[in-house]
């Protein structure tokens, strides 16, 4: 089926115009998007980037009560502020900032919790800047530094996704 704007054009004509196309991260709809609309320059959708970096942080805070506790689950310090890691920092009151840093000292010996936490909000960060050039050369650095080792495995595979979302 091929589409078109109205009587007598085709698809490179309405479609040629388009610069930018916002689009999930899933692979399929890449491929589609590239075959389509090859010349057209790919962002991600922010909800879909904040997303994997949550899932991320949840990630990291499970592997680290499993590897402090054997365990998971109620009465762990870090599974009572799940919510609170996945909202935003500038959500958070007053109670409720008090309450995720002491239950991190509590239950995130080495940091790693904190440290994806750290890398999330970075994330959300991203969709706050207003200038173009200062959001590429943001995108562009990210995936580096979380690429170092001293970052914890979630951190690195977060880098990762967002290296390839480029």
């Amino acid at each position: 089926m091929r589409l078109s704007a109205g009587s007598g054009s085709n698809h490179d004509d309405w479609s040629s115009g388009i610069a930018f196309g916002v689009l999930d991260l899933s692979g399929p709809s890449r491929k589609v998007f590239n075959e389509a609309l090859s010349w057209v320059a790919q962002i991600a959708d922010p909800f879909h980037v904040v997303r994997a970096a949550k899932q991320r942080l949840g990630e990291s805070r499970r592997r680290v009560q499993n590897e402090t506790l054997d365990n998971r689950g109620r009465g762990d310090p870090l599974y009572g502020i799940r919510r609170l890691l996945t909202m935003a920092v500038e959500r958070l009151d007053h109670d409720g900032s008090a309450r995720l840093s002491g239950r991190l000292a509590e239950g995130d010996p080495h940091d790693e919790v904190q440290s994806t936490y750290q890398a999330k909000e970075a994330v959300r960060d991203i969709y706050r800047i207003t200038d173009h050039t200062t959001a590429v050369e943001v995108v562009d650095e990210l995936p580096e530094l979380m690429a170092d080792n001293t970052f914890p495995p979630e951190v690195r595979r977060l880098g990762q996704m967002l290296a390839r979302s480029r």
